[in-house]
């Protein structure tokens, strides 16, 4: 069960324009027996009796707070339910009504008294001091029928209504350089109001040298027409021109755009009026001169305005109806600070395209609002009325504004120095700096832009500028560019323009200057000049490399190991160890293998002695063959076939004497057995120790004696005294033959015992060849056919041959 108890009732608080009372209702509520907690709904009905009856007025249902049994809820009724009779409320919860109703006492306060009625001031013996203010003359009075007090205000609407006057300075001029003067009767100026109103006063600019009485000032109709106003008024120091405010006391009403005339006349017969500067007034004229104008300005009375009302508990400057408990239509001047508690809600904002819904519901969108930890600046969004710009700017001389920072509701976009933003964020349209990461003047870490150009930049050639991921204290670092312009990825300290590692460097695919590395054109001046790396598909899966150089054929494409140019390609030409060969292909210095699969070196190509040699090597890695020059000259040849041990065993050269020498185990000659295709005929030749040669024929001995003529080629080749001659006869019926003489010339033969046989005869003379007197017969191994170089790796293969022989042999 609910009860009621009613702590305090007071009566009227503040009426409610012109129709309604405010009263603050106070109680106590009970749940079951206990203090009640939580939002409820009540109706309040306004009773004339303490029960039964038909209510005269009801406020709600309304939502009360209730907090340990008490609430408070202020009530709003018609004036007219109150006129001095008893009065009951009763209070309905959740549409339970609860009794009894409470009776509305009577308080020193009330503003409605039973026993004053409506009993005027008039008549009435100690009345307090001023009581005859309060009439009913609607000015400045107490409206006895409505209860409201107006100063200035002759239908007060609320409790205090309060109305002042609109003033407006028109013809403001702000420049002046010398002055008029004249006798009687005076100066004047004619001129038209900008606006309409009562003239409440002139100001010109006026020369005086001591204090003037009586200085004369009317206003006329027209150019000097009928006079509206006639004003006096005394001309006080200091010396010299001064401005002078005149009021007009008789304030003639003036008609906006219709011309009147300012005349002034002085008792002394002169008057000093300061003239425009430099131009002349459009609205009027003066009397001195049509060109130039005198100085003044008009002060109008345009009308009034209602400064101040208070009505239901509200009040309003500026308006009738104040919507809010203080509402103020114009500016405010605040000398010190504003304390604002709104608790989560708009706190100032401008009442324009409100909101419909919430706890900021009726609340205009531009202004500053509070949200749960969040002081929140907005203006309408996209979606409401947008865009609309929030802007913190300046103002110039000249009134225009300068915005610095602009914030577009439409999407978020902030400019600055930009008031129009079409990106998150968008400056100026200005070059220069544009934003300083660390420094506030001079060099700095920054981003700047000009002419074509955008600028990333730090304040000094030692200062690098880092890209990665984390954070600042905790980075790890990706690319660094360092205030050389070294560029480095993977690694903070790049030695060259681009330093790479820990990964590859990736060019686009294509056969264009636009695809793969591409160097500079023309380095050297002239056109057509230039050089690139690229990898493109040729057709289906077929890719190529292509490293070139183009332009003139005395381009190069070098490679360069070890300090020097290895390889280049000049003119088509390929050279290793020279720059520029002169070959398809010109090898320069060093050797050059042919391997097998599995490494071993299958052919030799070197250079011995600025000589060339070229080896063939078998499957155990010694030489088979070799062709190169003898070892004690490099411009002598030489072919050695060599055993399986790699020892020389077969050898043609030309020694030193320049004699060709073969030397071999066997010398024999091969020919095909001309009756037996499968087998070959082996002739093994003589040896000895002696280079020798020799020529044999036939010859005829007659009566027995015969001369052989020997052949020159044998005479001019065989050395004298080295000749040997074998005789044969070619009969058994002989004792045998002999020489008688023999020379390189010839041979002269006699059958022995001075026979005179006739019977043919083979004959055979041998030589030394000239030149070969001296041959060796033993002479050191290394004599023919070892380079200096390879002695170890000969002695080895020899040792190793002889070897294999002696145990052949033992077999």
């Amino acid at each position: 069960m609910r009860t009621l108890s009613v702590l305090l009732l007071a009566l009227l608080v503040a009426p409610v324009l012109a129709q309604n009372m405010i009263m603050t209702f106070q109680g106590q509520l009970r749940d079951n027996g206990s203090p009640a907690n939580g939002t409820y709904s009540m109706t309040f009905g306004l009773f004339s009796v303490a029960s039964g009856g038909t209510a005269i007025a009801t406020f709600g249902p309304v939502n009360v707070s209730v907090s340990n049994g008490l609430f408070t809820q202020e009530l709003t009724y018609p004036r007219t339910a109150i006129n001095g009779g008893a009065r009951w409320i009763e209070v309905a919860v959740a549409g339970t009504t609860l009794a009894p109703r409470s009776k509305i006492n009577e308080t020193p306060m009330a503003t409605y008294a039973h026993q004053a009625g409506t009993v005027p001031w008039s008549g009435v013996t100690g009345a307090p001091m001023g009581a005859d203010a309060w009439a009913f003359t609607h000015t400045d009075i107490r409206n006895a029928n409505a209860g409201f007090v107006g100063i200035g205000a002759r239908d007060p609407v609320g409790v205090l209504h309060v109305k002042d006057a609109l003033d407006f300075d028109d013809q403001i001029q702000d420049l002046h350089s010398g002055y008029g003067y004249t006798g009687s009767p005076g100066l004047w100026q004619t001129f038209q109001p900008g606006v309409a109103g009562e003239l409440t006063g002139v100001t010109v600019l006026l020369y005086t040298s001591q204090e003037f009485p009586d200085i004369v000032v009317r206003i006329h109709e027209g150019e000097l027409g009928a006079v509206i106003a006639d004003e006096r008024f005394t001309l006080l120091g200091p010396a010299g021109y001064a401005i002078r405010h005149i009021p007009i006391t008789s304030r003639p009403m003036l008609a906006q755009d219709q011309t009147y005339t300012i005349f002034i006349a002085t008792p002394w017969g002169q008057s000093y009026w300061a003239v425009r500067e430099g131009d002349s007034y459009p609205r009027g004229r003066a009397i001195s001169n049509d060109a130039l104008d005198f100085w003044f300005t008009t002060h109008m009375k345009t009308g009034d305005t209602d400064s101040l009302v208070a009505s239901r508990g509200r009040i309003g400057i500026g308006t009738v109806q104040p919507t809010e408990t203080l509402d103020v239509r114009g500016n405010v001047f605040v000398d010190n600070a504003v304390k604002l508690s709104a608790s989560d809600r708009p706190m100032v904002v401008r009442q324009h395209t409100p909101f419909t819904g919430g706890n900021k519901a009726g609340y205009g969108r531009w202004g500053l609002f509070m949200e749960p930890a969040r002081l929140f600046l907005g203006v309408p969004g996209s979606d409401y009325g947008g865009p609309g710009r929030l802007t913190l700017g300046g103002w110039l001389a000249d009134g225009t504004m300068q915005p610095w920072l602009t914030i577009l509701s439409a999407n978020g976009n902030v400019g600055i120095g930009q008031d129009s933003p079409g990106f998150p964020l968008n400056f100026a349209n200005t070059l220069g700096d544009k934003v300083s990461f660390h420094g506030n003047s001079g060099a700095h870490y920054g981003i700047g832009i000009q002419g074509g150009l955008l600028q990333i930049h730090t304040d000094v050639a030692s200062s690098d500028i880092a890209f990665g991921y984390g954070t600042s204290a905790s980075m790890t670092e990706a690319m660094r560019i360092k205030g050389n312009g070294n560029v480095g990825i993977g690694t903070n300290a790049p030695t060259a323009r681009l330093h790479v590692v820990g990964g590859a460097i990736r060019p686009a695919v294509g056969n264009s200057s636009a695809a793969g590395i591409s160097f500079p054109f023309d380095p050297g001046g002239g056109s057509g000049d230039d050089a690139f790396i690229r990898y493109y598909v040729g057709s289906g899966e077929d890719t190529k490399l292509l490293i070139g150089i183009n332009n003139d054929f005395d381009d190069d494409l070098s490679f360069w190991q070890a300090g020097a140019e290895r390889m280049t390609l000049y003119n088509g030409n390929v050279g290793i160890g020279t720059n520029q060969p002169p070959y398809r292909l010109t090898i320069q210095g060093g050797e050059i293998r042919f391997l097998t699969t599995g490494g071993a070196t299958l052919y030799r190509l070197a250079n011995f002695n600025d000589a060339g040699e070229m080896a063939t090597l078998g499957p155990n890695g010694t030489r088979n063959t070799v062709l190169g020059q003898d070892s004690s000259s490099a411009n002598r040849g030489l072919f050695a076939a060599f055993d399986d041990a790699g020892a020389s065993r077969a050898l043609v050269y030309v020694n030193a004497s320049n004699q060709g020498i073969v030397a071999a185990n066997v010398k024999a000659f091969r020919e095909f057995a001309p009756n037996d295709p499968e087998h070959d005929y082996w002739y093994a030749s003589l040896e000895g120790p002696e280079a020798a040669m020799y020529v044999r024929g036939t010859a005829q001995l007659i009566n027995g004696r015969a001369v052989v003529q020997l052949p020159d080629h044998f005479a001019e080749m065989a050395v004298e005294g080295t000749m040997t001659v074998l005789l044969t006869p070619m009969t058994v019926n002989t004792k045998g033959l002999g020489i008688v003489s023999q020379s390189l010339a010839g041979i002269e033969v006699g059958e022995l015992d001075n026979g005179r046989g006739t019977f043919p005869f083979h004959w055979e003379a041998k030589a030394v060849r000239k030149g070969y007197e001296e041959w060796k017969v033993k002479r050191p191994w290394y004599e023919v056919g070892v380079h200096p170089h390879e002695l170890q790796e000969a002695w080895e293969a020899r040792l190793k041959s002889i070897e294999s022989q002696k145990n052949a042999g033992k077999q």
